[in-house]
């Protein structure tokens, strides 16, 4: 079978399964969900278990996360690089702002926002 792909290539993923390469996945992130994980620190937390069920279902769906504060941090790494983009909002003190601001604050064309609680 021939796969023919026309994207802007901006990253990679390679499905190995028993050490071989059964594939590789061109992300275009013109498509994407971003969460939110401001204000308490246990949002990030909720939003790696969303993430979680997100790739369960779509594993190869751009997920942004965009934070505050010290939350973030209390992820291990290898979850904290299964997001597809980390985005630094400190400058947003008020989620409800934040929410308004989703249109700029998001990196894809077309974006859909789940609330991580």
């Amino acid at each position: 079978m021939e796969w023919k792909l026309r994207v802007e290539l901006l990253e990679w993923i390679l499905v190995i399964r028993g050490g071989l390469i059964i594939a590789i996945i061109i992300i275009q992130d013109k498509r994407g969900i971003i969460l939110l994980a401001l204000g308490h620190p246990y949002y990030a937390r909720m939003a790696y278990n969303l993430l979680a069920s997100i790739r369960l279902h779509e594993p190869y769906l751009a997920v942004a996360i965009a934070v505050n504060g010290e939350g973030f941090g209390l992820l291990e790494e290898y979850q904290q690089d299964q997001f597809t983009k980390v985005i630094q909002l400190d400058n947003y003190t008020d989620p409800y702002r934040a929410k308004l601001d989703l249109d700029i604050i998001s990196p894809f064309e077309q974006t859909l926002y789940l609330d991580v609680d």
